[in-house]
């Protein structure tokens, strides 16, 4: 159905990002990157476009780019009309990335406080297995 509607309105962004997720969620990351690349390209300013792509060249073993999910992640926290836990946690593993472990434990005790603070408790553990990785001075490597 999105190949459909993507042949029918190409620019469309937003039809080209649920298409990138639905990628994502297939596991073909790869994929769905150069799709959130190509909605970029379309929209400059699609924060969760921007969250996307921070996260898989944060977490990606093989398409891992520090510094690229750095200025991603920093640009969607800017944009993004409020900060999230889930935005936290991309920033948080895009700074361990690019090698501000230190940087990526504080902005990740800023997600867990914030989701303790909205009660989405079932964010804790998954952070805070993160949160050791960072303070062990270690990137958080995606399952691919």
């Amino acid at each position: 159905h999105y190949q459909t509607a993507l042949k029918a309105a190409p620019d469309n962004a937003d039809t080209r990002y649920n298409y990138a997720l639905l990628l994502l969620r297939s596991r073909r990351t790869a994929e769905a990157k150069a799709e959130f690349e190509t909605v970029l390209r379309r929209e400059i300013r699609h924060w969760r476009a921007l969250q996307q792509l921070a996260w898989i060249v944060a977490t990606q073993e093989k398409l891992r780019d520090g510094p690229a999910a750095l200025q991603f992640a920093t640009d969607a926290v800017q944009l993004a009309p409020e900060r999230t836990p889930e935005l936290l946690d991309v920033l948080a593993a895009a700074q361990a990335a690019a090698g501000h472990h230190r940087r990526a434990a504080a902005t990740l005790t800023e997600a867990i406080e914030l989701a303790r603070k909205k009660n989405q408790r079932s964010l804790e553990a998954p952070f805070q297995e993160r949160l050791k990785l960072y303070q062990a001075d270690r990137p958080f490597t995606a399952p691919e």
